[in-house]
């Protein structure tokens, strides 16, 4: 059920689930000095809030009412959903088969946008009361929370990072900065930088606030390696995420993953943690009622083998997530494929990634390209061999 925030919300705070929350309008309120990574339950702050900006009066309403004469009638999308975010929280990662889900569904028609909100500044002031995450053994509780949090999720995760990285890490802060880096160049581009950052930090051990890691990683998705350090060195970057920081903590946002869904009216919808696809779907029926045109996906292992191909790497949970599918069967499908010889499974943490096999992949420029036409409309590849019949 949504809460419409109305004129009752001139001060700083409400009452929601009988918690007192902490509404931070712009240049007001005490900053908290611990951020989190939201857990599903009724701990989350602005679990489901319905925002009008016809009904909020000051700063955070002038806000809202700008966000609404931006967007406007631009582009072919009926919604906005903007995630705030951090590289490195777990419950973002594990939002990632619902986001890819949403595409897959819904395309043009929802825009999907991510911010850098900046998870942890400095981890010797960190402290998540309601993860009891902090002070001594630190490394080891997060390792323990990211074990617990896949195994509601789904995602792999691989915690033995915090082992590698355990005398070295301070802050979230720079693999937020070389997100930023990566958007000078391209939006696309730096949306592709983000997962493979999620990616190489959630499952493959990789550290990310180390400048030679995202380096590389960057030149992995094709990204200008010589402009990507520059706007790193250069301060650019770093600007830049402190002004994203800055409209994140003005509309009060502490915790990640925070969804921010808005129609072309600027009225919105947060939701705040890990979400279901079925909370995203009424919160798009609260804002443009039967507005969008869900496409129908089956799943076969043409479409999963095509679904690999428009995205590169998938994870069992993502296959399950887009079709439907237990991650049993998800798995199931995936191995015939793998059988095949159509993909191959890599081991990542506690789990599996699935790509195409490197015969059906060519390279052109240093970027990876399939050797098979996939279609994905329709969801069907044709190969250059004869199809398998499955």
């Amino acid at each position: 059920m949504a809460i419409v925030l109305g004129k009752a919300v001139t001060k700083h705070y409400v009452h929601i689930f009988s918690k007192k929350v902490l509404l931070k309008e712009s240049g007001t309120g005490k900053d908290y000095p611990w951020r989190r990574c939201y857990r599903n339950g009724i701990q989350q702050f602005w679990r489901y809030t319905f925002i009008s900006p016809h009904v909020i009066h000051g700063p955070l309403s002038e806000r809202l009412m700008a966000n609404r004469e931006e967007t406007g009638n631009k582009g072919k999308h009926l919604i906005e959903l903007v995630e705030y975010t951090d590289p490195y929280c777990t419950w973002c990662w594990g939002s990632e088969p619902i986001l890819r889900k949403i595409k897959e569904l819904y395309g043009d028609q929802v825009k999907i946008t991510f911010k850098m909100g900046g998870l942890v500044e400095d981890i010797a002031n960190f402290y998540d009361p309601l993860n009891l995450i902090g002070g001594e053994g630190m490394f080891e509780q997060v390792a323990a929370h990211w074990e617990d949090a896949s195994k509601k999720h789904g995602m792999p995760v691989d915690p033995r990072v915090f082992q590698d990285i355990a005398k070295e890490f301070r802050s979230t802060y720079p693999a937020n900065v070389a997100y930023k880096a990566a958007q000078m160049q391209s939006q696309e581009l730096a949306d592709r930088f983000l997962r493979r950052m999620r990616e190489a930090a959630a499952a493959e051990r990789r550290a990310l606030h180390r400048r030679e890691v995202q380096i590389e990683l960057a030149g992995e998705v094709g990204l200008d390696v010589r402009k990507f350090k520059k706007a790193l060195e250069d301060g650019s970057a770093e600007k830049a995420f402190r002004e994203e920081l800055r409209e994140c903590r003005a509309l009060g946002v502490t915790g990640f993953p925070t969804f921010y869904i808005k129609n072309r009216q600027g009225e919105a919808v947060v939701l705040n943690g890990y979400r279901t696809f079925e909370s995203f779907e009424r919160a798009f029926k609260e804002l443009v009622g039967d507005g969008l045109v869900k496409r129908r996906l089956e799943a076969t292992h043409e479409s999963i083998l095509a679904f690999i191909a428009k995205y590169g790497k998938v994870t069992t949970k993502e296959v399950a997530e887009v079709f439907g599918l237990t991650e049993e069967l998800s798995g199931t499908m995936l191995r015939t494929l793998e059988v095949h010889g159509k993909i191959e499974g890599r081991k990542a943490g506690n789990g599996y990634f699935w790509l195409l096999k490197t015969e059906n992949r060519i390279t052109v420029q240093g970027q990876r390209f399939t050797a098979m036409e996939c279609d994905t409309d329709t969801m069907i590849c044709h190969l250059p061999s004869p199809t398998i019949r499955f």
